[in-house]
C-alpha cells in the first residue's frame, strides 16, 4: 500500500520530535467542530507552516523503547488511508488522555493500549466497532479500584514528602520541591544567599533541571509579598459598586465573579490565594501543560475528550455532534423547524457533557474524602493550614505521590451511570457535612478563554435567552460544565478566569441552577494591578533579595527598570526568575534586563561585555498572534494590529478606544488589556501601552516578508492601494505625515519640487530646500502679558516618533494652531503642544496641517487633502478641494453649510504664524482675475499656505483655471523603500508617550478643574524618569506652564536664534546616540539633574499577583 507523502512526513515529524511532536500534533486537534479529516489537515499545515528552530521547544521524552510507542504507530499507520481518519482521530484522543500523568505507574493501562495498538496494526480494529457505545455500570463495579485509589493516596500523604507530613506543614512544599541555592552563592553573593535560604520557594512542577516557581511561592501568605493589598483594593475600588472590596472580601456579594485580563496580569495567583487563605474550594483548569503550564489536574482535558468521544453515549442516544452548523437544516424548514432542529441536537449534547461533568465532579469529590480521611489520620487540626494543603494538592497533584491523583479517580467512574453518580455525590456531601469537615463553597474555573472556544457551536442558550440568529444562540462547553457542577453542590460562589470568558454562557448556566438574577463583575480585571513605580518594583526586588538591594542600583539600571518592567507582573517575574538562575549581582540585573529586551525587538542592546541567558525565555511574553504566520483566521486582527501601531508611531499616543470585540481579541493574544472605565463611563477599555509588548511588535512590524519587505512597508503599500482607506479604518493621515517624515528629516535636505508636483505656476521657492518644525508658537512678555516673538524647534531625528496630534473639536484645532496648550475634551487633559503634524477636527476642510520652515526663515503651513478613491479625481473633484484646503472662512471652517463662529479668529492666527512676506509673486493670484473666483477664494494670500492633494492621479487643470492666490500641489507617492523604524525611535517614542502622560496628570493634579486627568490609563513614568531627553529645549516645551518669576529668570536664556536651537537639537542628538551605548556602571550616570526615583512620583501601588509558569 502506498502511503502518501504528507503521512511520511508527519510520520517523520513525530518520530523525530518524540512526544514534543506528538504533544504539537495533539494540541493542533482542539479544533473539534472540523471534521476529523480537515482536522488533521489543519495539523497538517500547522506543522509545514512552522519556522525550523520554533518546532517543539520541549524536551523529548517518548521514542520507540517507550510503552506508549506503538500507539503512536498505530496512529501514524491509521493515517494512511483517507477513510480511516474517524479512527485516527480516536487514537490519538486516547493516547491525549495519558500527556499528563506518570504512565509507568499504570502498567495494566499500558497493558491495554499495546493491545489496542496490536489490534490497529492488524487492522482487526474497524470503525464500527470503535463506534459502539460504552456500557455503563454501577459504582459498586468500580468500587474496589476507587478504594485503592483513595487508600494509596490517604498512605501517601503521611509519609516524608507528603502533602499532610509534618515537614512539608512547616515548610509549606514537601522538602524535595524546594529550589536549591547554587552553592557558589555562599561565596559570590553571601547577603542574598543568607536571605534566601531563609525563603521556600518551590520548584516548577516537572522543571528540569530544577527552576524556582514564583507562581506557588508564600501561597497563602500573600500578604507577606504585598502588605498593602487590603487597603489598596478598597481604595482603587470603583466607585460605580456600593461595596467596599478588599481582598477578604474580592468576590463577596456576587454569585459569578469573572476575572478577564491578558495572560501574565496574576488572575491564576489571585484565585488561588483566595482558595488558601478564604474558602474552601474546587479548583479546575481547562490548560494543562508539562512544559508550559504545569499546574492543575488534567482531568478537565479528559472529561472533554470524553464527552466527544463517539462511545461516550447510551444505546438509544446520538453520538455527540461535535459541530452544529447553521446549515444543518433542511430547504424550505420553517424558522420553527430550524430552532427546533438546533434545540435537538444542543440538547443531546448537552445531556452527554453533563453526564460526563457529573462523573468529574464525582471524582473530585471522591479525592477530597480520601483528603478529610488522610487529615483524620495525620492529626492536623489547623483549617488554615489544611485548606492550604487542599489547595495546594490541586493545583500540584503529583505531590500526592500517585502521579495526577484527580484524573486517576475520574478515570476510574468515569463510566458510572449518571445517576448513580448524581446520588453518590450527594451522599459523600452528606457524609463529609456530618464529619463536619469544611463545605466546599468556591467553584473556581481558570484559563477560561479555552472553554470559550471549545466546542463553542455545540450547545445552546437557556429558555430565557433574547438571543435571535445561531450565532447569538450558540454557547461553549464552559456552559454545561458550570450548569452541572453548580446543580449538583451548592457553591457559595463561582469564579471564572481567563483572557476571554463567554459571559452569557457562564450566567445563563448559573441562572438555570439559582432562583435568582445572577449579577456579573467584569471590571475586577484592573484591581490586579501592574508594577507602575519605582517603588513598586524596587520593593519586590528587596523581598527576594534583601533590603536595599535595589536602592543600591546603578541609577541608570534602576531608570531602566522602571521603563522596561511597567506593566503586567509577568514582566519582573521573567527578571527575577532570571537572577535567581544567573546570579543577583547588579550587572545581571541590568544585564539581564537588556537581554530580555533584545529578544523581544530583535535589536541587540546590550553593553559590550553583556550576554545572552538561556534562562531568559520570552515566548509567554511575545504576543501569540504575532509568532505565526499570517492566515484568513486572523488578518482581520493584524489589520486592525497594523493600524494601532501606525496611529501609535504617528501620534505617540496610546490607543484608547472603547472595549470592541476586535479589541477584546488582541487582550485574549497577550497584546491589549483591559482598564477600567473613564469616570461615569460604564464600559471597560482596552489598552496598548507595555514597553516590552510594543517593542515586539514593533520588530514583527518590521520583519522582511517573502518578498524581502517589511510589514510596515507593505501596510503602507495597502494603505495607499486601498479604496477609501479611512472608511476601512486604515491610517491613511498617518501614512501620510509619516511618508513625509521619512523624506525631511534625518536625511540630506530635500528640495520641495522632489516632494510635490505643482500644480499650475510653480511658486518662486518652489525649488528651495524645507525642513519640518517640531514646534511653533508665539512667546509672550512675562512682564506685560503681551504677545512677543514667534518661537520655532526644527524637528530632528531625535524626536522620530510622535509628531502628531488628534483635535477633537473646532476650539482644540483653533488652540494647537495658535500653539497654546490644548485641552482634550474627552478627558479633561491639558498638555502642552510640540508636534509637527496636526489632524484637525472633521469639520476642517484639510485633513493633515503640516508646519514647515523654508531657508530664509519663512514659516510654511502645509495642508493635505487626502483622497484615495481608488481614481483619478476629475477637474471639478481638484478645483473643489482646492476650495477646502483655502485657509478661508468659505474653506477651512464651514460646518453644513454654516460659518463657524471661530471662522474669524482661524485665520488671523494663521496669518500672525504663517505671514505671505511676498513670498507669492509669481503665482496665477492676480489682481485682474475673474470676479467670481474672488469670492471663492477670498482675494490675495494673506498668509503662507501650501495647498496639497493626495490621490493616485489627477486631471489635468486648462491652463487658464484659476485655482486661487495659494500654491497647490500633488503629493508623489513614490515613497522610500526603507520604511523599517529603528529601535532607538521606537524607545524614542514610548519615553515622549510616557512623559505627555506623566505631564497631564501633574497638571492635573495641580487644579480642582482638571480632576479627570487622574483617569488616564497608564501613569506610568514620570519625565525625570526618561532615559533620554528628547524634546526641543526645556524652557521652549515648558513655555506655556512656566510662572512669571521662572519666565523673568529665563528670559536671557530665551535670546537664542531658532538657528541656534536647531544646532543645539542636533547637539543633544549626539549625545543621546552616545548614551545608548553607555554601561550600568559609571557612565550611564547621566549628568542630567534628575533625583533618583525613589522620589518620584509615589502613587499607591496597585496589587501583584503571580504569573503563570513563573
Amino acid at each position: 500500500m502506498q502511503v502518501p507523502d504528507w503521512a511520511q512526513q508527519l510520520s517523520h515529524e513525530v518520530k523525530s520530535e518524540g512526544l514534543a511532536g506528538l504533544r504539537f500534533v495533539l494540541n493542533q486537534t482542539w479544533n473539534r467542530h472540523l471534521s476529523p479529516r480537515d482536522r488533521f489537515l489543519q495539523v497538517w499545515n500547522n506543522v509545514t507552516s512552522l519556522a525550523p528552530d520554533a518546532r517543539y521547544p520541549t524536551p523529548r521524552y517518548l521514542d520507540e523503547k517507550h510503552p506508549l510507542w506503538p500507539v503512536v504507530e498505530a496512529a501514524l499507520q491509521s493515517m494512511t488511508q483517507a477513510e480511516d481518519f474517524d479512527r485516527f482521530a480516536m487514537i490519538i484522543d486516547d493516547i491525549n488522555l495519558q500527556l499528563h500523568d506518570d504512565f509507568m505507574q499504570i502498567p495494566a493501562l499500558n497493558r491495554q493500549r499495546r493491545e489496542m495498538a496490536e489490534e490497529a496494526l492488524k487492522g482487526n480494529i474497524n470503525k464500527a466497532s470503535m463506534l459502539q457505545p460504552y456500557t455503563f455500570v454501577d459504582f459498586e463495579s468500580v468500587q474496589e479500584e476507587v478504594e485503592a485509589i483513595a487508600n494509596d493516596f490517604i498512605e501517601k500523604a503521611q509519609l516524608h514528602g507528603g502533602i499532610l507530613h509534618a515537614e512539608t506543614i512547616q515548610l509549606g512544599f514537601p522538602k524535595d520541591m524546594i529550589w536549591q541555592l547554587p552553592e557558589a552563592w555562599k561565596e559570590h553573593y553571601p547577603d542574598v544567599y543568607q536571605h534566601l535560604q531563609k525563603m521556600t520557594i518551590p520548584n516548577i512542577p516537572f522543571s528540569e533541571p530544577k527552576a524556582p516557581d514564583l507562581l506557588l511561592y508564600a501561597l497563602g501568605s500573600f500578604q507577606d509579598v504585598d502588605p498593602n493589598i487590603n487597603g489598596r483594593l478598597s481604595d482603587t475600588r470603583p466607585s460605580m459598586f456600593a461595596f467596599s472590596l478588599c481582598f477578604m472580601n474580592l468576590f463577596d456579594k456576587l454569585l459569578l465573579r469573572l476575572l478577564t485580563d491578558t495572560s501574565g496580569a496574576g488572575k491564576t495567583r489571585y484565585v488561588l490565594e483566595y482558595l488558601a487563605q478564604i474558602e474552601w474550594g474546587f479548583y479546575f483548569t481547562f490548560e494543562v501543560d508539562r512544559t508550559t503550564s504545569p499546574y492543575g489536574s488534567a482531568d478537565l482535558t479528559y472529561a472533554i475528550i470524553l464527552m466527544s468521544d463517539q462511545r461516550f453515549r447510551l444505546p438509544d442516544q446520538d453520538p455527540f455532534l461535535a459541530v452544529v452548523n447553521a446549515s444543518d437544516t433542511s430547504d424550505g424548514d420553517s424558522e420553527e423547524k430550524q430552532q427546533a432542529r438546533w434545540q435537538s441536537r444542543w440538547q443531546n449534547n448537552e445531556e452527554i457533557a453533563a453526564h460526563a461533568f457529573t462523573n468529574l465532579l464525582l471524582a473530585r469529590l471522591l479525592v477530597y474524602e480520601a483528603f478529610y480521611k488522610a487529615v483524620v489520620r495525620s492529626g492536623e487540626d489547623n483549617e488554615a493550614t489544611l485548606r492550604r494543603a487542599w489547595c495546594l494538592l490541586q493545583v500540584a497533584p503529583h505531590l500526592s505521590g500517585c502521579g495526577d491523583i484527580f484524573l486517576r479517580m475520574f478515570r476510574a467512574v468515569r463510566l458510572v451511570k449518571n445517576k448513580v453518580a448524581n446520588d453518590l455525590g450527594q451522599v459523600l456531601l452528606n457524609r463529609l457535612a456530618t464529619a463536619r469537615f469544611p463545605h466546599i463553597a468556591i467553584l473556581a474555573i481558570d484559563e477560561a478563554q479555552s472553554g470559550a472556544r471549545t466546542f463553542s457551536t455545540c450547545f445552546g442558550p437557556s429558555t430565557k435567552s433574547q438571543a435571535t440568529t445561531f450565532v447569538e444562540m450558540t454557547r461553549p462547553v464552559l456552559k454545561p460544565l458550570v450548569k452541572t457542577m453548580t446543580s449538583l453542590v451548592d457553591f457559595k460562589k463561582t469564579m471564572v478566569t481567563g483572557t476571554k470568558i463567554d459571559q452569557n454562557a457562564v450566567v445563563e448556566a448559573l441562572q438555570s441552577t439559582v432562583a435568582k438574577q445572577v449579577s456579573v463583575d467584569r471590571d475586577v480585571a484592573f484591581l490586579l494591578g501592574e508594577n507602575d513605580n519605582a517603588a513598586r518594583i524596587e520593593r519586590v526586588l528587596n523581598i527576594f533579595f534583601g533590603t536595599g538591594f535595589a536602592e543600591d542600583l546603578p541609577l541608570a539600571t534602576r531608570r531602566e527598570l522602571l521603563f522596561w518592567m511597567q506593566g503586567r507582573h509577568r514582566f519582573l517575574a521573567v527578571l527575577i526568575y532570571g537572577l535567581l538562575q544567573a546570579g543577583p549581582s547588579k550587572e545581571n540585573v541590568y544585564d539581564i534586563l537588556m537581554d530580555l529586551v533584545s529578544k523581544l525587538s530583535d535589536h541587540d542592546v546590550r553593553r559590550p561585555t553583556g550576554r545572552s541567558f538561556p534562562s531568559i525565555q520570552v515566548d509567554n511574553i511575545i504576543p501569540r498572534i504575532i509568532r505565526g504566520p499570517e492566515t484568513p483566521e486572523n488578518t482581520e486582527k493584524v489589520r486592525h494590529l497594523e493600524t494601532i501601531l501606525v496611529n501609535f508611531l504617528i501620534t505617540r499616543r496610546y490607543d484608547r478606544h472603547q472595549h470592541s470585540d476586535t479589541h477584546e481579541k488582541l487582550v485574549e493574544d497577550g497584546i491589549g488589556r483591559f482598564a477600567k472605565p473613564y469616570s461615569g463611563k460604564p464600559t471597560i477599555r482596552v489598552i496598548f501601552n507595555e514597553n516590552l509588548i510594543l517593542v515586539a511588535l514593533w520588530a514583527w512590524f518590521s520583519k522582511s516578508l517573502p518578498n524581502g519587505k517589511s510589514r510596515l512597508h507593505h501596510y503602507l503599500q495597502l494603505v495607499k492601494a486601498s479604496a477609501e482607506p479611512s472608511t476601512a479604518g486604515l491610517g491613511w493621515e498617518d501614512v501620510v505625515a509619516y511618508m513625509l517624515w521619512r523624506w525631511l528629516v534625518g536625511t540630506e535636505p530635500v528640495k520641495l519640487s522632489k516632494i510635490f508636483d505643482f500644480i499650475q505656476t510653480e511658486p518662486s521657492w518652489a525649488h528651495e530646500e524645507i525642513f519640518l518644525l517640531q514646534t511653533i508658537m508665539e512667546d509672550e512678555d512675562s512682564d506685560t502679558g503681551t504677545p512677543g516673538k514667534i518661537i520655532t524647534v526644527p524637528a530632528s531625528p531625535g524626536t522620530t516618533l510622535g509628531l502628531s496630534y488628534q483635535t477633537r473639536t473646532e476650539l482644540e484645532t483653533f488652540r494647537a494652531i495658535q500653539g497654546k496648550e490644548i485641552e482634550k475634551d474627552t478627558d479633561g487633559i491639558f498638555q502642552q503642544r510640540g508636534y509637527t503634524f496636526i489632524k484637525p477636527d472633521q469639520n476642517m476642510g484639510p485633513d493633515l496641517l503640516a508646519f514647515a520652515q523654508l531657508p530664509d526663515g519663512t514659516r510654511l503651513l502645509i495642508v493635505f487633502q487626502c483622497k484615495d478613491w481608488g481614481n483619478s479625481l476629475s477637474t471639478q473633484d481638484v478645483l473643489n478641494n482646492l476650495v477646502k484646503l483655502a485657509p478661508d472662512e468659505k474653506g477651512w471652517w464651514c460646518k453644513k453649510g454654516k460659518r463657524s463662529k471661530q471662522c474669524q479668529s482661524y485665520v488671523e492666527a494663521i496669518e500672525k504664524l504663517f505671514p505671505v512676506s511676498g513670498m507669492y509673486e509669481g503665482t496665477n493670484a492676480d489682481a485682474d482675475a475673474p470676479t467670481h473666483h474672488h469670492d471663492v477664494y477670498g482675494g490675495h494670500p494673506r498668509c503662507a499656505v501650501l495647498r496639497v492633494i493626495v490621490a493616485p492621479e489627477l486631471d489635468e487643470l486648462d491652463e487658464g483655471t484659476h485655482i486661487g492666490p495659494w500654491p497647490a500641489a500633488q503629493f508623489s507617492l513614490a515613497a522610500k523603500e526603507s520604511t523599517v523604524e529603528e529601535f532607538s525611535s521606537v524607545k524614542f517614542a514610548l519615553e515622549k508617550a510616557q512623559d505627555a502622560e506623566q505631564k497631564a496628570i501633574e497638571e492635573a493634579k495641580s487644579s480642582k478643574k482638571r480632576r479627570a486627568g487622574e483617569q488616564l490609563l497608564a501613569p506610568v513614568s514620570t519625565r525625570a524618569h526618561r532615559r533620554l531627553k528628547i524634546t526641543a529645549p526645556e524652557e521652549i516645551v515648558n513655555a506655556g506652564n512656566m510662572s512669571p518669576n521662572l519666565r523673568q529668570r529665563r528670559r536671557s536664556e530665551k535670546e537664542r536664534t531658532s538657528s541656534d536651537r536647531f544646532r543645539h537639537a542636533k547637539s543633544r542628538d549626539l549625545k543621546q546616540r552616545d548614551i545608548q551605548s553607555a554601561t550600568p556602571e559609571g557612565d550611564m550616570d547621566f549628568s542630567d539633574d534628575i533625583p533618583p526615583p525613589d522620589v518620584m512620583d509615589s502613587r499607591d501601588d496597585l496589587v501583584e499577583g503571580g504569573s503563570r509558569y513563573f
